[in-house]
């Protein structure tokens, strides 16, 4: 326990030997002050609402084999359905998203997805692995989300990938991974002159949400 909490945690004790006339209101005005202090060791160690850091998802996985990354990642839990594109900024660029945000990854179509994403291998805007994406790519992608801008045809052209998609959209969730490879999407769209049919399949290789294919 901090110094800090002692203090409080001393000056409620002694509030309860106190006055009885003020000592309902002086508890009161205790117990309040502790809880602002945890609110502030909370925004202080960088704990946001709803979301816990995976502390071991710093670096990438180095393994190779599917099967070997598989085991690793497995077990990871830094890509979360409740972390939001707003809350990238409280994590370190060298920071990693990894693991399943949903279900169980699937080694199958775990081995799929990596194949299917080799057609992409030095494209900087692609991650290699859905399951290990690092932050400083998803906060770029989700840079081109808030600043990219669709013609109506091009609108109609992402509607088109959203009905084609797995995930009827580009995750299964409205989480930071939605509005990542939104952002990828309308860049391909507008730059690239991808088609609806490529920007569904593309999501459906960079699907981190977990389970079969």
């Amino acid at each position: 326990m901090s110094k800090r909490l002692r203090q409080l945690w001393t000056n409620l004790n002694n509030l309860r030997r106190g006055s009885a006339r003020w000592q309902p209101l002086a508890a009161l005005a205790a117990i309040l002050g502790l809880t602002l202090a945890l609110i502030a060791l909370a925004i202080a160690g960088n704990i946001s609402l709803g979301f816990r850091p995976d502390t071991s998802a710093s670096r990438p996985v180095r393994a190779h084999a599917p099967q070997q990354r598989f085991a690793v990642l497995r077990d990871r839990h830094s890509n979360q359905c409740r972390l939001q594109a707003s809350s990238l900024a409280t994590l370190p660029s060298s920071a990693r998203l990894q693991g399943a945000c949903c279900t169980t990854m699937n080694l199958a179509h775990y081995d799929q997805q990596l194949s299917g994403l080799k057609s992409y291998r030095g494209d900087p805007l692609v991650p290699t692995d859905p399951y290990d994406v690092s932050v400083r790519l998803a906060r770029r992608l989700i840079g081109y989300d808030r600043i990219t801008h669709l013609s109506r045809s091009e609108a109609r052209l992402y509607s088109r990938a959203v009905r084609l998609s797995k995930e009827h959209g580009p995750c299964c969730c409205r989480c930071w991974r939605w509005s990542a490879f939104a952002g990828q999407a309308k860049k391909f769209i507008v730059e690239r002159r991808y088609s609806a049919a490529e920007i569904a399949a593309i999501w459906g290789l960079e699907d981190g949400c977990g389970g079969r294919a």
